[in-house]
């Protein structure tokens, strides 16, 4: 898990726009960044919500 913004996430996989990142990202996954951060947080914490 990280800390890193999703705009920061984006320039280091190769995308300058984050708002496009952020298209691609939900059309691949099916959920949004922060829907996706979320669920990994809830994973690591052991939460079931």
């Amino acid at each position: 898990m990280t800390n890193d913004k999703t705009y920061e996430i984006a320039y280091q996989v190769g995308y300058n726009d984050s708002h496009y990142f952020c298209h691609i990202f939900k059309k691949i996954t099916g959920m949004t960044t922060k829907e996706y951060k979320n669920q990994l947080s809830n994973q690591y914490s052991g939460s079931t919500t």
